[in-house]
């Protein structure tokens, strides 16, 4: 008997398979002296169904620019547009002055454009010279556009108080970031007070800072704020930590935060400080990758839950220092619980003071495994997790089941 053929046989693949159980179907054609199977795969659960395209909105207003300075342009059409609505920018408008933002209102980019505003100055005359300014705004979302503030120390967004304000898919780069300035530009985006506030796979990269005196400018920063949300947001290369949040709540997942190479973490969370312990902090599914301080920082963490969860911390810690993937710091606080974590090439697993009830479990760690207990620290304990260096008024430490202190 011949061997079998295969009719229409496709091309090699250029990439693996999707991992997962496939249905198989087939065809067998025998003929006097072969036979031909034709098999077909599909994945278990059926091909997805892509989603009907969302209908253009019938209520927006789309404006494209009319002048090398578009801020009074813009800045009547979003005065004129009525709450619940939408403004549409298609196409790059240059910006002299601070737009200043309110109401239950949209802006956001032409998807079918590449849309935005760029800075034309700097000493803009907001609040932090920024270029945005959301103030007192209730259910306001910004979307889809791109803030290029072409290497002046200019501020992206800032919001400022307000409630349930919503920033997705924005692209916001390129502050710089003068000798002496000492203060702003602060970030990227930056907020001062807060409720629910959500920050939405947004990209925040390439500002400056300045290495001599430890300052810079940071991709996220939201600062007194409660229950925010910042979500599989992309913060890099800035000069100062990509990710802050100043809260006394947050849910904090999904990111990836990369290079922070002038002074700062990767991620920093400070409580809030209202006299009274802060809620819960969710950390969970993160990446931080190189920093020349720690991974990520914590500061006066006094919440009633901590939780930071399947995230991954590299390359943290510069030369001679012992910072690594965590740092405690600022007045007392605790009830932090790590577990599932990977540590990479760092110059510590972390650093704590003044911290107490803190649990570290299942860490995979590459390369230095101790946490330095540096000062005023109770009741932590590792399992599977590295080991400890005890220092100043530590007790109640425990590493795999055993008291070493």
């Amino acid at each position: 008997m011949k061997k079998p053929t295969i009719k229409n046989k496709p091309p090699k693949p250029t990439q693996a398979l999707a991992e997962g159980n496939y249905t198989l179907t087939g065809d067998l054609e025998v003929t006097a002296d072969s036979f031909t199977i034709t098999i077909t795969g599909t994945k278990s659960g059926g091909t997805p169904v892509p989603p009907d395209p969302q209908p253009p909105d019938p209520d927006a207003t789309t404006i494209t620019p009319e002048s090398d300075d578009c801020t009074l342009q813009v800045q009547q059409a979003w005065d004129n547009l009525p709450d619940g609505k939408t403004l549409v920018l298609s196409g790059q408008f240059g910006i002299s002055d601070t737009l200043r933002l309110s109401g239950a209102k949209t802006l956001r980019g032409d998807p079918d454009t590449p849309s935005g505003i760029y800075a034309l100055r700097e000493n803009m005359s907001g609040p932090y010279g920024c270029i945005l300014h959301v103030r007192d705004a209730n259910n306001i979302r910004l979307a889809g556009f791109e803030i290029d503030l072409r290497n002046m120390p200019v501020e992206g967004v800032l919001l400022e108080g307000g409630s349930d304000k919503t920033l997705e898919d924005l692209d916001i780069h390129n502050i710089a970031y003068p000798a002496g300035r000492h203060g702003q530009p602060y970030a990227c985006i930056h907020s001062d007070g807060g409720l629910r506030t959500k920050i939405l796979r947004c990209h925040t990269h390439d500002t400056k800072g300045i290495i001599e005196y430890d300052e810079g400018c940071r991709g996220i920063w939201l600062a007194g704020e409660t229950d925010a949300t910042i979500e599989d947001c992309h913060s890099h290369d800035t000069g100062h930590t990509n990710i802050a949040c100043d809260c006394d709540s947050a849910t904090i997942t999904g990111n990836v935060a990369e290079r922070s190479m002038t002074q700062g973490a990767n991620y920093k969370v400070v409580k809030n400080k209202t006299g009274k312990p802060g809620g819960e902090v969710i950390f969970t599914d993160n990446v931080a990758n190189e920093s020349r301080n720690a991974g990520f920082m914590i500061e006066s963490s006094n919440y009633t839950n901590f939780m930071v969860e399947n995230c991954h911390f590299s390359n943290h810690g510069s030369q001679g220092s012992t910072f690594g993937a965590f740092y405690t710091s600022g007045d007392e606080g605790g009830n932090i619980h790590v577990k599932n974590c990977v540590v990479e090439n760092c110059r510590s697993l972390g650093a704590l003071n003044n911290s107490r009830d803190c649990a570290f479990t299942d860490i995979q760690i590459s390369g230095e495994n101790t946490l330095w207990l540096e000062n005023n620290d109770h009741n932590i304990t590792l399992n599977n997790a590295g080991r400890v260096n005890v220092g100043n008024n530590c007790g109640d430490i425990y590493v795999d089941g055993n008291k070493v202190a």
